[in-house]
């Protein structure tokens, strides 16, 4: 496993039929399994906007099935079909499903699952690991190619994105959001709510402020970010001098 916890969401119209399911899952103490979510519009706001590893949804629910769903995402999670149905499996899996299981699993058959999806999550962030560029237009319509390696962090200040590289400033209209998704997962982290920081750029941090190698200004730390970086940094170190 590349992470220590991995986040599971599971949906489901009827969530009193997975109970069962939710608290097994509950038992695995890698995993951080979040309450079940009954409206699958919600779980589609959830997704959209939160990071999910792991999902086991259902495929049959009301005004939003299983199949739409995953379709509305951009990128969905690791995912897997937990449903008392087997006819929708097919589409499922155009989709990318990881394996289906009932709502009352053997627990070897679980466990088996979990540990395929989990390897799923794994690759994915291999796979973002190996980005080397990223392609951007600034606000001159300038086209520029990024070395992710030379990026040292980006701010934002109103709908102005500046990223700092070693060797220029390239700024564009965008968000934070958006440019966090371009870039390679496990190498950088959002600090504050105007700062990214390339986590290879951090030479020393106090809880509260960030020093970078090759720039100038301090970075704030945020309060509501500061565990995550904490974790950002210690989980790109751990793999960096493994």
């Amino acid at each position: 496993m590349k992470k220590s916890v991995y986040t599971l969401l599971m949906v489901d119209d009827q969530p009193g039929s997975i109970m069962i399911l939710h608290s097994l899952l509950s038992e695995f103490p890698f995993l951080e399994v979040l309450p079940i979510e009954s409206d699958p519009l919600k779980a589609f706001t959830f997704l959209r906007d939160n990071p999910v590893d792991l999902l086991f949804i259902d495929m049959q629910m009301p005004d939003l099935d299983g199949i739409k769903l995953l379709n509305l995402l951009q990128k969905p999670p690791v995912f897997a079909v937990c449903s008392g149905y087997t006819n929708q499996a097919y589409d499922a899996s155009k989709r990318g499903m990881i394996g289906y299981i009932p709502k009352m699993p053997a627990i070897e058959d679980l466990e088996s699952l979990l540990w395929r999806m989990i390897a799923e999550v794994d690759r994915r962030e291999e796979e973002k690991r190996d980005v080397a560029r990223i392609n951007v237009v600034d606000v001159n319509r300038m086209e520029f190619s990024l070395l992710v390696s030379d990026i040292r962090y980006i701010s934002s200040q109103d709908k102005i994105m500046s990223i700092v590289t070693t060797k220029e400033t390239i700024c564009v209209r965008s968000k934070l959001e958006l440019l966090m998704e371009l870039l390679p997962s496990g190498l950088f982290s959002r600090v504050h709510q105007s700062f990214i920081v390339a986590l290879d750029a951090v030479v020393a941090h106090n809880g509260s402020e960030i020093n970078l190698e090759d720039v100038e200004p301090i970075i704030p730390i945020g309060r509501k970010y500061r565990e995550q970086f904490n974790t950002d940094l210690a989980t790109y170190r751990y793999f960096a001098w493994k």
